[in-house]
């Protein structure tokens, strides 16, 4: 629908703006490839991902996540755990990521910036991956919401149903 178009419409200016002079300029990158292998208390557990732009500032590189639709604490706190493990992931490469990442919120007609300082959310992942590997081991997930098919469900993305259970 609307998120569909609307996302679509930012990626294409996005994409647009990254073939200009100002991007070059600004050490602003494209869209970036992550994997993470991380050791938990019952074995590895492998994230993918992709970062949706980096910003190469003069103390590190800063992460930019975008999203559409609706935002509140919660989500917005959701979302700052991927930035957190992409920040893993680029630190494990010898990268130095700055502690303030930015959630960027795109709806028609309007663009916000959203600060996260990624270290208060740090140990809330390290207990949600656990949590997760724990799972993993004894093959157990929570339903998912409300009855919803596998490609609704929040869980989608790290249940041990898929191959080698990455998040995507």
């Amino acid at each position: 629908g609307d998120s569909q178009l609307v996302r679509q419409g930012v990626k294409d200016r996005w994409n647009r703006f990254l073939e200009s002079p100002c991007a070059q300029w600004t050490g602003v990158t494209a869209e970036r490839r992550i994997r993470l292998r991380y050791q938990t208390a019952n074995g590895p557990v492998t994230f993918n991902g992709f970062i949706d732009a980096m910003i190469n500032e003069p103390d590190g590189w800063r992460l930019v996540d975008y999203k559409t639709g609706h935002l509140d604490e919660k989500s917005i706190a959701d979302y700052a755990l991927q930035l957190c493990l992409y920040r893993k992931a680029l630190t494990a490469e010898s990268l130095s990521v700055l502690n303030e990442g930015w959630i960027a919120h795109v709806e028609p007609g309007s663009f916000a910036l959203i600060p996260v300082m990624l270290d208060e959310h740090e140990s809330r992942l390290d207990k949600l991956i656990e949590d997760f590997a724990s799972m993993f081991a004894r093959r157990i997930m929570p339903d998912t919401p409300q009855g919803a098919p596998c490609e609704y469900c929040r869980h989608r993305q790290i249940c041990p149903r898929r191959r080698d259970g990455a998040i995507s």
